[in-house]
């Protein structure tokens, strides 16, 4: 495995709840880290899908949604899905970018 400093970038945009579709570029991926503006509102909550973006569903851990708390960073352990997008409860009142780093197989 090897770390990769940049993952995939996801931008809840101005105005909007929902972030950009990340689709299956990220499927090789063993972890993936997600950075969390200090800027966003709301509750931010990862959304996966598993037929490349037509459905998603909010991602679950250990018995509860996996959210992002603003201003950290939040580690994925595995990434077994076909696209992925971030949900917010609010609409946002500026575009929030989300970086990412990914560990990935060799």
């Amino acid at each position: 495995m090897r770390l990769s400093s940049t993952g995939p970038i996801f931008t809840i945009l101005d105005g909007e709840t929902e972030s950009n579709i990340v689709t299956v570029h990220i499927i090789r991926a063993r972890g993936l880290c997600i950075g969390a503006p200090a800027t966003a509102i709301g509750t931010l909550t990862v959304e996966v899908s598993f037929d490349d973006g037509e459905t998603f569903f909010t991602l679950r851990s250990g018995g509860a949604d996996v959210n992002l708390a603003v201003g950290k960073a939040t580690p994925l352990d595995f990434v077994g899905w076909t696209a992925m997008r971030l949900s917010s409860t609010l609409e946002q009142t500026s575009d929030q970018v989300f970086p990412t780093g990914l560990v990935e197989e060799t």
